[in-house]
């Protein structure tokens, strides 16, 4: 008997949080580019994701989208792995952002460098008001699973 085929899926989450409280939980779109990333490297092809960025743009995110729309900041993400449905199948990446003036945010990205590069995820979400002096926690989860 032969077993059934199955597809691999890459689904995400994002979690922003404003000085500690949580303010959104937004289901994010892995790009095409990103697809093409995850891909590459199974065959060691690449550089994977490690910078978070975050930005003012309201378009909705697009399977075809190479960047954030109006980019603000960008920095390096604290990664790691965890267990959803089977042991270590999602990856964690984490940034906090201190801020200097006040900000609407209204998108988060999942990028491979600390300029352009390759965008893997890209959100949009309803306005977060960051005041001046506030820290803004971007948390976005990636599994990876079979359906």
């Amino acid at each position: 008997m032969q077993a059934k085929a199955s597809k691999l899926l890459c689904k995400g989450n994002v979690w922003v949080y404003l000085n500690k409280r949580l303010v959104r939980f937004i289901p994010n779109l892995v790009v095409n580019a990103g697809l093409a990333q995850v891909a590459g490297l199974l065959v060691e092809s690449g550089t994977a994701p490690s910078y978070v960025a975050i930005g003012t743009g309201t378009t909705p995110p697009a399977a075809g989208d190479t960047t954030l729309q109006a980019e603000y900041a960008r920095g390096t993400a604290t990664r790691s792995v965890k267990t959803t449905s089977v042991t270590n199948d999602t990856a964690v990446f984490e940034r906090v952002f201190s801020f200097a003036e006040s900000v609407e945010v209204t998108e988060a990205g999942l990028l491979n460098a600390a300029s352009e590069g390759t965008l893997t995820s890209r959100s949009v979400f309803s306005a977060v008001s960051v005041p001046n002096g506030g820290e803004l926690l971007v948390r976005w989860e990636i599994q990876v699973a079979a359906s």
